[in-house]
């Protein structure tokens, strides 16, 4: 059934009546809202910055505070992407010296009861006015080592790619050290890392790549299928699985880009892999560049600079024309590995069930139990009729993100069509509580969208694999 704004949810029509109510003391003597004074947004950026600090404080009433706040300082939602996007008011003076890498930081986790520690890279003449790279170095070894033997294998990866990542790419580098493998444990000690490394340096959100070889390589690889729309790229080595061809998941590296290198002598059969996998990605037109050196499992050193310069031309884009996504149960970290016992908070779990602008529910059975039915979905916005134009296969429950770079105008009537039938035609409702909802639970101040469309889907249809247009890229 084609959805109006009837359908969208309580909160955001209530957001939207609360600022209407006041607006009678905010506009100025033409009736027109008046824009922000300098001193006012001042006021909400640095109440912007301590709310995101607080993620643990009861964030549904922070939430209600700063939309009091910006009421009260006539911001409006494009005023606090503005600000998202600045980084922060201020920043702290370097808490490590530039120039020079600092081993063994302290870190925890933010979804999980685990502490490790990371070691950084700052460039020698780091400045707090500008944004800068950030790059995630994965380091090898295994899933069962111990807290010493994972802080020396850090080092010495993040030694070797600080020449090419740091100070050739004048990027900051970190590498974090995990005694669990880049389990999912791994994947959230990255994300406390960044979350941390980003309120001490500025960071451009839309400008984080992960690299890493042999362990790290796996990681780089699963990074960019299950997390594709936190990175700007991807620079596995001497790693990847085939089960990724064959479980199709390798399909969602569709919207980023990578540089891999493996060897002609690799063990555990990663020459045949990567071989696999390259093949796979330029039938289908993958914009990967894909190298086989002459040895065996390393990282080889005259290829960083060459993974700079091409993953360097692209940065992270929520807003791209064409989107995919293949997922399943949960896409939710609730489990660990096995024999890995550590506590996961409830309350704090990260998911993935989003890419980009879309957003699947997971699949419930008759019973209400989450079921392991894969779902699919691909779209196509079609900008000069303001329409957004979806195929999905499985999918029950949707919700569709909006934004004005997307390439739409949302002061207009936006029409989203499933499988052929129009399942929404309105004006979609913009809401700065919409905004920053999805930014304080990813910690991410680039992942901001306007406006959230939710659908019930009473159709299938099979989703093929994507497959890039020519010349196209994910920028």
């Amino acid at each position: 059934m084609m959805k109006t704004n009837e359908g969208i949810s309580f909160v955001l029509v209530l957001t939207l009546s609360m600022l209407s109510a006041c607006s009678t003391n905010k506009t100025g003597t033409d009736g027109v809202r008046r824009p922000p004074t300098t001193q006012e947004l001042d006021t909400f950026h640095q109440a912007l910055d301590a709310f995101l600090d607080q993620r643990l404080d009861g964030p549904s009433q922070k939430i209600q505070e700063l939309l009091d706040l910006a009421q009260a300082n006539y911001i409006r939602v494009e005023d606090s992407e503005m600000l998202l996007r600045q980084g922060r008011f201020r920043y702290p003076d370097s808490p490590q010296t530039p120039g020079q890498i600092t081993y063994d930081i302290p870190v925890e986790c933010y979804h999980v009861d685990y502490q490790s520690v990371y070691h950084i890279y700052i460039p020698p003449e780091y400045d707090s006015k500008r944004a800068y790279p950030l790059v995630v170095v994965g380091h090898g070894g295994n899933s069962n080592m111990t807290a010493l033997e994972s802080r020396d294998t850090a080092k010495t990866y993040i030694d070797a790619y600080r020449p090419a990542w740091g100070t050739y790419l004048d990027g900051i580098v970190v590498a974090p050290a995990t005694e669990y493998g880049w389990s999912p444990i791994g994947d959230s000690l990255i994300f406390s890392v960044i979350s941390k490394v980003s309120r001490e340096y500025h960071i451009d959100a839309d400008k984080i790549y992960i690299i890493g070889q042999s362990m790290g390589g796996h990681l780089a690889w699963r990074s960019g299928i299950n997390h594709n729309d936190r990175y700007a790229g991807i620079a596995p080595q001497s790693g990847g699985y085939t089960d990724f061809i064959n479980d199709r998941t390798i399909e969602n590296l569709f919207g980023i880009s990578g540089y891999a290198t493996w060897g002609n002598v690799e063990p555990y059969g990663l020459t045949q892999t990567n071989q696999e996998l390259k093949a796979w990605l330029e039938v289908h037109n993958f914009p990967y560049k894909m190298v086989q050196k002459n040895g065996g499992h390393y990282i080889y050193g005259d290829e960083q600079t060459l993974m700079v310069d091409y993953l360097n031309r692209f940065r992270r884009n929520l807003y791209k024309r064409r989107n995919y996504f293949r997922g399943k149960g949960t896409m939710r970290y609730v489990s660990n590995w096995a024999g890995q016992n550590v506590t996961i908070f409830d309350n704090r779990t990260y998911r993935m069930n989003q890419r980009n602008w879309i957003e699947l529910e997971p699949r419930k059975d008759q019973f209400g139990n989450v079921d392991s039915i894969t779902q699919a979905i691909y779209g196509e916005i079609d900008s000069p009729n303001n329409r957004i134009v979806l195929t999905s296969e499985n999918v029950q429950k949707m919700n569709v993100l909006l934004h004005p770079d997307m390439g739409l105008d949302l002061s207009q009537p936006v029409v989203i069509e499933v499988n052929g039938d129009v399942e929404y035609r309105d004006i979609p409702i913009s809401s700065l509580r919409t905004l920053l909802e999805r930014v304080l639970e990813f910690d991410d101040r680039g992942r901001i969208f306007y406006a959230e469309i939710p659908l019930d889907v009473n159709s299938s249809q099979t989703v093929l694999p994507p497959h890039y247009e020519v010349d196209e890229l994910p920028i």
